[in-house]
């Protein structure tokens, strides 16, 4: 009886590993769906605003912070859009830089800075 039970357990483990592996799998797939869709687009901008946006969550069992980049670029047509940063191309990017915008969706790919002339 006790082998039994130990093997419906298990059962009933594995099955709750399997419905979570699905889940995160789904997840990124339709999060790479919704940034990876969309067509990388290329313009002349100029980099007019950063912002960066922190949370801190904290509860009985777990605590935690985290913070989100943005830049606000504006494009040759007058246009302003914000899109989300990596921490590490916030770091490099100046108020005032201008040059060549790869943007896809909300998010930055790459800011080629035009060399002063």
């Amino acid at each position: 009886m006790n082998a039994e039970v130990g093997q419906g357990a298990l059962v009933v483990v594995l099955a709750l590993l399997g419905v979570l592996l699905l889940g995160v799998v789904a997840f990124a797939a339709v999060r790479m769906l919704r940034r990876g869709g969309k067509p990388v687009k290329v313009a002349p901008a100029t980099c007019i605003a950063l912002r960066q946006d922190s949370e801190v969550r904290a509860g009985p069992t777990r605590a935690g912070s985290s913070t989100n980049y943005y830049a606000t670029f504006e494009l040759a047509t007058g246009e302003r859009m914000e899109l989300a940063v990596r921490e590490s191309d916030f770091g490099q990017l100046v108020e005032g830089d201008r040059g060549t915008l790869h943007w896809q969706g909300w998010f930055l790919r790459r800011f080629e800075r035009t060399p002063d002339q």
